[in-house]
């Protein structure tokens, strides 16, 4: 924790940005409760983001009300480092900012915030998360679709089938095409509908 707290000269905002970002995701790894007030800190500085996920990791609640707070950032990939603490911290405003930026014209920030909404669970989402199958963005697309797989349940499948012709392809990290993310995130929801040893009509 010295690396965060250390007097001008010898660390604190003199140390590379490099450098305590990669000690808050250490400190997210090693989930020490004992790191929240120097981590809830640096959520006013450069390394915000790495300081957010480390609280998500670390999981307490407590690290709730500063990271609200700072939603007011006018940095945009900040915000989203902060909203997604508190969705992994349980907090609603987190899917709620989330959702926000489905509506931004940014398609990186639209996926970042779709991944985000599949992996916090929270069901509010469907409505929104559906609505991004239809975005001219084939990345959007796949990643409105992979997250329905991780939340969706059967009014979802109708949502997910047209796009099963959809060959537009990822060019980019695992390449998948639109149909195919959209025919497995089918059978992801199926296979939770499906008691153990049934079957589906």
């Amino acid at each position: 924790l010295m690396i965060f707290t250390a007097p001008d000269g010898t660390g604190g905002r003199n140390v590379r940005h490099e450098l305590r970002y990669h000690v808050s995701i250490l400190l997210a790894f090693l989930k020490d409760r004992r790191a929240l007030p120097v981590l809830i800190q640096s959520l006013e500085d450069d390394v915000g983001y790495g300081a957010a996920y480390a609280l998500a990791m670390i999981g307490d609640p407590a690290a709730i009300p500063a990271l609200r707070d700072r939603l007011s950032s006018s940095n945009e990939f900040d915000r989203l480092s902060f909203a997604y603490a508190l969705g992994r911290l349980g907090d609603p405003k987190g899917t709620e900012t989330m959702i926000e930026f489905l509506s931004i014209p940014d398609w990186g920030d639209q996926v970042r915030a779709l991944e985000a909404l599949g992996e916090f669970g929270d069901e509010r989402a469907l409505g929104p998360v559906s609505a991004a199958l239809r975005d001219p963005h084939a990345n959007v697309r796949i990643a409105a679709a992979q997250a329905l797989g991780a939340i969706g349940g059967a009014a979802e499948i109708t949502a997910l089938e047209p796009l099963f012709s959809d060959s537009t392809t990822r060019p980019w990290y695992r390449p998948i095409t639109v149909g195919d993310a959209a025919s497995q995130a089918v059978a992801r929801i199926r296979s939770r509908l499906t008691p153990t040893g049934g079957t589906t009509q």
